[in-house]
């Protein structure tokens, strides 16, 4: 029994004993969501190991406040519960799902995440307009250990020109460099 309740992908533990005269009890210990991961017209619960939980249905009460990252990479699957989010993409959600408004001297209420094959990750500042590009992201040669220097380097821009004057970002920190970005037209 235990083993079949381990097998659930939102049971990380499950204890059971027995008590006398006929009694079961069992103590379930329940994975807890960091992050929703939508691929196509589906989006997923996923906990701290990159693992798909369950279901996250849009208005999920359980949802709120989780950031969710739209993976529209051509060529992805659907998930289901038990898959895993691969190592690099898990590492880079992590850190870029803690980042908050107010982290990056934003007005914004919150963020919207997406991966495109085009740009890679990126964040963007809602109906701020703001736009950041992060970028493609591999375990050796752009490896998701960039993600604070890239943050840091959107943070200073933004608190030097302001979100308002800002369309684009391209976060490439080299150096004493942090990339480029795009001003807003004016018109």
């Amino acid at each position: 029994m235990r083993r079949a309740l381990l097998a659930l992908p939102t049971v990380a533990d499950a204890n059971l004993s027995v008590q006398l005269p006929g009694r079961l009890v069992v103590h379930l210990a329940e994975r807890r969501p960091i992050l929703v991961w939508a691929v196509k017209d589906e989006r997923w619960f996923v906990d701290v190991n990159g693992l798909v939980m369950a279901p996250a249905p849009a208005g999920d009460p359980a949802a709120t406040g989780l950031p969710v990252f739209s993976d529209d990479r051509t060529g992805r699957n659907a998930l289901a519960p038990g898959d895993l989010i691969a190592p690099t993409d898990l590492a880079v959600a992590r850190q870029l799902g803690a980042v908050t408004p107010r982290m990056i001297h934003s007005s914004a209420t919150s963020l919207s995440y997406e991966i495109t094959d085009a740009d890679g990750y990126t964040v963007s500042g809602g109906s701020k307009g703001w736009l950041a590009i992060f970028g493609m992201y591999t375990p050796t040669l752009r490896p998701p250990s960039l993600v604070p220097a890239q943050v840091q380097c959107l943070s200073s821009l933004l608190a030097k020109e302001g979100e308002r004057r800002i369309a684009t970002v391209y976060l490439f920190p080299d150096g004493n460099e942090c990339g480029t970005f795009i001003a807003r037209s004016t018109k």
